[in-house]
């Protein structure tokens, strides 16, 4: 039950052709939209995660005293969390701009699948 809490809003409501109990088949754009939904959750999550990480080099570097090999691993540390959030932005970008073009729907906002 907790786990349809935290999915129910990242599913989209279908938009295909209506079935006899109220409801629709979903279609590509759905899918799409399924999809762009998690894509969404994680470019939302990662900079948390990028900054927990920065957080923690950081503390390794505070705590390593004068320990060069501690405060080369504190920094590299830092340098993987810009990395990694540097690349899930750049995916971000790249997959909505692709999904924009597959469904043709409206460049504003670009981030948004809009099937039309």
């Amino acid at each position: 039950m907790f786990l349809f809490q935290f999915v129910g809003p990242l599913l989209p409501k279908c938009s295909g052709r209506p079935l006899p109990n109220g409801e629709a088949f979903c279609t590509l754009c759905d899918l799409l939209k399924l999809l762009d939904n998690f894509i969404k959750l994680f470019a939302t999550l990662a900079p948390i995660l990028a900054g927990m990480f920065m957080m923690w080099g950081g503390l390794v570097i505070l705590t390593s005293g004068e320990s060069q090999e501690r405060i080369k691993a504190g920094k590299n540390i830092i340098k993987t969390a810009l990395i990694g959030l540097i690349i899930v932005m750049a995916s971000w970008v790249i997959i909505s701009s692709f999904f924009l073009a597959i469904t043709g729907g409206s460049p504003y906002p670009w981030y948004q699948v809009k099937c039309g």
